[in-house]
């Protein structure tokens, strides 16, 4: 259900999607909770002022995650780096969590397609049931800074930075954290469909306990991006990384991002490849500095103007250090497997009954997790309507 007002220079949103669940092995029945919040206010024709928040209550990171993150705003930077730090790990199965993430920005255009901004954003992690194994519980603050700035026609320079203070509920506190990061990319469209990009991204992350290590994060980026024609798109960026641990030697590798996207007559196929460096300090799990590569495709299909099927597949191979190990060079691999296929139908204008199936199978190292294959089942009935103006 969602609510949404539009004027002038403002507009308004709620959204709440509540889900009814039956766990058939312990007969439990339980009522999933989103709740979103999206508002912004245009005070003159450059400055603006936004306010977010959204609220779950369940126990599904990937549907918690999509909610959180659809229509998110932000710069364009190569996709390698500290990612999305508060996605939650798919470790944990039906562990029911709280998360709350308001956030506050404000954004000036000083000049034609320069903005400078700046924000902040609470992200609270609750566990909602009592299980000594649940997500580790987590304020996490996150202070931002955005600088944008158009050269001419053909250059252009974007600048982000963020403040991170995490607190997590463990013994002791190992794992509060301080995290300074920093992302620069320069662009050059050569033509309109042709552009050429650097990026520099910088993490600092320093732990206020002795034993996690403190760590500094350098990636170099070089991409390219070119529309071959209006239906094919292509997209590379690479380059070295180091990484510089306090107590181990320079770690040197390198960052990759490589995509496609191909549209058809009726239909849509995505293609990419990426490797570099996630923080996951935030993830339910404690994971933090984890080194990836994964590989993922997704098509979609308009059979008739009513019917539209999804197919998706992708795979990630993570390698993290075990955490509170003395000496820090205890390493374990985790491998994630993920397929799904769904089926969209509109009917009677303001209708749309869809259904989806999701298969993950999880092979992890990670001492006291075990590996795990679910397959999940969600059936969706939607209507939009508008209902006045005003």
């Amino acid at each position: 259900m969602t609510f949404t007002s539009t004027g002038m220079s403002d507009h308004f949103s709620l959204t709440y999607a509540p889900r009814f669940n039956f766990e058939e092995d312990d007969y439990i029945r339980y009522v999933d909770h989103d709740f979103g919040l999206r508002a912004g206010k245009n005070f003159t024709r450059l400055w603006s002022v936004s306010l977010d928040n959204n609220f779950y209550i369940g126990d599904d990171v990937v549907r918690e995650s999509s909610l959180r993150t659809d229509d998110a705003d932000g710069i364009e930077v190569p996709p390698v780096g500290v990612g999305d730090q508060s996605h939650l790990a798919e470790r944990l199965d039906n562990r029911r969590f709280l998360r709350n993430t308001p956030s506050l920005s404000t954004e000036y255009e000083y000049r034609e397609s320069s903005i400078v901004g700046i924000g902040y954003s609470y992200d609270i992690l609750r566990n909602r049931d009592d299980y000594v194994d649940g997500y580790t519980e987590s304020d996490r603050h996150d202070g931002s800074l955005l600088l944008s700035y158009r050269f001419s026609q053909q250059w252009h320079a974007d600048f982000e930075g963020h403040y991170i203070r995490g607190i997590f509920d463990d013994a002791g506190g190992v794992d509060d954290l301080y995290e300074y990061d920093l992302s620069t990319l320069l662009s050059y469209s050569m033509t309109p469909q042709n552009r050429l990009t650097a990026g520099y991204n910088f993490n600092r992350t320093d732990y206020d306990h002795y034993l996690r290590e403190d760590y500094r994060l350098h990636e170099l980026s070089f991409g390219w991006s070119y529309d071959f024609t209006r239906q094919l798109n292509l997209t590379l960026s690479g380059g070295p990384s180091l990484l510089k641990r306090e107590n181990h030697e320079d770690g040197k590798d390198y960052n990759l991002h490589a995509s496609m996207s191909k549209e058809f007559f009726r239909s849509s196929l995505g293609l990419y490849a990426e490797k570099g460096y996630d923080q996951e300090a935030f993830d339910g799990q404690r994971s933090g500095l984890t080194d990836f590569w994964g590989i993922g495709a997704d098509y979609s299909h308009q059979f008739t103007e009513n019917l539209t099927g999804t197919l998706t597949a992708a795979y990630r191979q993570s390698k993290r250090e075990e955490p509170l190990v003395a000496g820090g060079n205890s390493w374990y691999t985790e491998k994630d497997h993920n397929a799904g296929v769904g089926l969209s139908y509109s009917f009677l204008r303001w209708y749309t009954l869809s259904g989806e199936y999701n298969f993950t199978k999880l092979d992890t190292g990670a001492s006291g997790v075990s590996n795990y294959d679910e397959h999940s089942f969600l059936i969706t009935l939607a209507t939009s309507r508008e209902l006045f103006r005003w």
